[in-house]
């Protein structure tokens, strides 16, 4: 069995993993500024109408300061209100406390995840995949949940190495994705 301390915003960040990966949201957030950027075009045409009429040219620089600025903020606030969503889902789940204790581990049937809300035992049939980034592996179930396993805890090329074997016999893909910024 494998112990570590995980931190709360672990939970977060492989949240935020898979968001980044989803072409549904990926579209959906392309879709969002679209949308906002029409509409600050027919704003700034009802600017533009109005100072000609006014004379007055606060109007025409509010208009293009806020559409420069939504557009180059949009994506930052975007990932902002989704670390404030997943946050508050962990923070429900988890309580105050900043670390969770995690143990870990598997045999031939079931691979075990133990947590302060209880005992997982997930079928390696219900694993999509695991994928390591620079700081985890994220363990990837088909119903799209997500599991964070960092890379520091004591016995972790141990793990590795045996897991690797249980994950290939079971045609499970092992993936690397260390170019991700999670």
């Amino acid at each position: 069995m494998y112990k570590f301390n995980l931190h709360k915003d672990s939970f977060v960040k492989s949240h935020l993993y898979m968001v980044s990966k989803s072409k549904k949201i990926s579209i959906d957030l392309s879709t969002n500024l679209f949308n906002v950027l029409v509409l600050l075009n027919l704003m700034g045409i009802i600017s533009i109408q109005l100072t000609q009429k006014t004379k007055s040219l606060w109007h025409s620089i509010i208009f293009i300061f806020s559409y420069i600025f939504l557009f180059f903020l949009y994506d930052i606030s975007q990932k902002f209100w989704y670390k404030l969503f997943y946050r508050e889902i962990i923070n429900e789940k988890f309580g105050k406390e900043e670390f969770i204790e995690i143990a870990i581990d598997f045999d031939d049937f079931y691979f075990y995840w133990i947590d302060k809300s209880g005992e997982r035992k997930i079928l390696y049939n219900a694993i999509d995949k695991f994928v390591k980034t620079k700081k985890y592996i994220f363990l990837i179930l088909k119903n799209k949940d997500i599991l964070p396993i960092p890379q520091n805890f004591k016995g972790f090329e141990d793990f590795i190495s045996k897991i690797k074997v249980v994950l290939k016999t079971k045609g499970i893909d092992f993936m690397e994705d260390l170019k991700s910024k999670i």
